[in-house]
């Protein structure tokens, strides 16, 4: 009994990844700076690096260069953000770039000293679960915990995107950009006896992450499907 009552509390003081999220646009010409932050960030294995792409510069003209729609960018994405900044600024407005971190805090995304900052600060004692295994046919199942009221959300992103813009405040410019998502899912509420799932495995250029997360933060748990 004091055996099992000692692991039990090892898993709950187990760290867990910080996820760092940047809200960005192509057509911003502040946001390349973020990106190539978030590409470093990237590089750590204590992080969940994802880059959501907003919608609200497709409609902004630039002189002669004119507008630029990004591929990447979706309605979806720019809900997420609102709800974000509803949470930890009390605004409705939004800007680019911007670095969620935990869902916790927020800050410039190009201030990368201020993110690393944030994320050497963030609650890494998981309050939630998850572990990820294959299975024969080839998708994925997960075993995934947590609190009541959470969410247990799939991300899927583009591993690597490199894109020539040709309109929009970057017009010209080559970005190479990474973790960039492409779609988002609820799969499940959360709660204390675990949830198994099963969801298609990413293709070989594509990643994808499990969050438990409140709507608006925080973010309880994550990691890559990998």
């Amino acid at each position: 009994m004091i055996a099992a009552a000692l692991l039990l509390l090892a898993a709950d003081a187990a760290p867990t990844a910080v996820v760092v999220e940047l809200f960005t646009s192509q057509s911003c010409s502040s946001c390349p700076p973020a990106e190539a932050a978030l590409k470093e960030i990237a590089k750590r294995d204590d992080v969940v690096a994802l880059e959501w792409h907003v919608d609200y510069w497709n409609d902004i003209a630039v002189g002669a260069d004119g507008r630029w729609r990004d591929p990447f960018s979706s309605t979806a994405n720019t809900d997420r953000q609102r709800v974000y900044n509803r949470s930890l600024r009390n605004r409705a407005s939004v800007y680019t770039p911007q670095a969620v971190i935990q869902g916790a805090s927020e800050t410039v995304g190009s201030r990368a000293g201020e993110v690393t900052r944030l994320i050497e600060g963030a609650e890494r004692k998981a309050a939630a679960a998850i572990s990820i295994t294959g299975s024969p046919d080839g998708r994925l199942s997960a075993s995934v915990s947590g609190p009541e009221g959470a969410k247990i959300r799939l991300v899927r992103f583009t591993k690597s995107a490199d894109t020539r813009v040709r309109g929009g405040e970057n017009a010209g410019l080559h970005l190479d950009e990474v973790n960039v998502v492409t779609s988002f899912e609820t799969l499940a509420n959360a709660g204390d006896a675990p949830k198994r799932l099963t969801f298609d495995s990413p293709a070989a250029d594509e990643g994808c992450a499990i969050l438990v997360e409140n709507e608006g933060g925080p973010v309880h748990a994550a990691r890559y499907c990998e």
